[in-house]
């Protein structure tokens, strides 16, 4: 897993995160040596929304791996151990428009690779950027 970026690649990644400082109002705290990721997993472009499903997502940290199914979710947020994680979108990812009650498929291309390099910071939130195609649009989820 060491080898998966070359040098060059390694500015463009960090470019994609975005961090701040934790809330003081957030609903659990993050321990001393942890930070926290953040994905919001329902957007809205144009005036419509957009809802990404990730039914496999793995987070590789140095100590710990932990493989998610995050469909259905309007968002992920969760605590890890500081340090460089991998975190890779596994096949069969979608997105679907919401639409009164219903959701419908719709075709997209994820514009990145699915394998992204984040830094956690102690106290600090981390979201990276999943950025999707459809014919009209380019969706961010961040």
């Amino acid at each position: 897993m060491q080898h998966l970026f070359s040098v060059g690649l390694f500015p463009i990644l960090l470019a994609c995160n975005q961090k701040s400082k934790h809330p003081d109002n957030a609903s659990e705290p993050i321990q001393n040596n942890q930070g926290q990721l953040k994905i919001p997993l329902v957007t809205t472009v144009n005036g419509i929304t957009y809802r990404l499903n990730l039914p496999s997502i793995k987070l590789i940290g140095e100590e710990e791996s932990i493989e998610l199914n995050l469909i259905g979710e309007e968002d992920i947020q969760i605590d890890l151990q500081e340090g460089t994680w991998h975190m890779i979108i596994g096949t069969g990812w979608s997105v679907h428009i919401l639409k009164a009650e219903k959701t419908v498929k719709i075709e997209t291309c994820l514009l990145h690779e699915a394998t992204q390099l984040l830094l956690i910071t102690r106290e600090e939130i981390t979201s990276p950027l999943i950025q999707v195609s459809t014919d009209q649009d380019i969706i961010t989820f961040i």
